[in-house]
């Protein structure tokens, strides 16, 4: 017998399909109740932010997101808003879902953390609601984007459960670095059975 699962980490279910004989068999599992989904469309693999693309921002500062990106926040997280804060070289968007369970840990770790309401302050301060328009942009505050020299071209990079926004030159100097330090990160890839 094969299977094939899909972890959606939204609702913590886990989608699978079960190859007996010549069939393949859709479910949900979750805890011990199996449940066809065909016919409510939940079926598939998880929608992740994914891959890069080069953007130029319009005279205002509105930024178009991918394509591909604007499924993800449909399909995914059933919403067109995000959240968008700065973060250490680039701003960092986050689909509400993914936000809301970052203050979770914040709220909840984050005082065990020594000095931390200086990072939290920091990261809560430079939030900006960012709602899509209907040609699938977000409007970019200049007090947002000015911290990190984006005005015109950007590189929007996909980081699985958000994403970040880059200044072009700022990417490009970052991918330069990443590439000639890339052996420092074998012993963590080791350790995840990456390598």
């Amino acid at each position: 017998m094969q299977a094939v699962f899909f972890l959606d980490s939204r609702e913590g279910f886990v989608y699978y399909l079960l190859k007996s004989g010549a069939e393949w068999v859709k479910g949900v599992q979750n805890g011990a109740t199996v449940t066809d989904v065909a016919d409510r469309g939940e079926w598939g693999p998880v929608q992740r932010f994914r891959s890069h693309s080069e953007h130029t921002l319009d005279p205002k500062g509105r930024l178009n997101i991918p394509a591909r990106f604007r499924d993800v926040l449909r399909e995914q997280y059933g919403s067109e808003m995000l959240m968008v804060t700065h973060w250490e070289k680039c701003l960092r968007a986050y689909p509400v879902a993914e936000w809301e369970s970052l203050e979770e840990t914040l709220l909840a770790q984050g005082k065990n953390q020594p000095d931390f309401s200086r990072f939290v302050r920091y990261l809560i301060a430079g939030l900006t609601e960012c709602a899509l328009d209907k040609q699938g942009r977000i409007l970019l505050p200049p007090a947002l984007r000015s911290g990190f020299g984006i005005e015109k071209d950007v590189v929007v990079v996909g980081m699985l459960q958000h994403f970040e926004i880059w200044d072009k030159a700022a990417w490009e100097e970052e991918t330069r670095h990443t590439r000639e330090t890339f052996g420092d990160f074998s012993a963590g890839l080791s350790a995840l059975g990456i390598l």
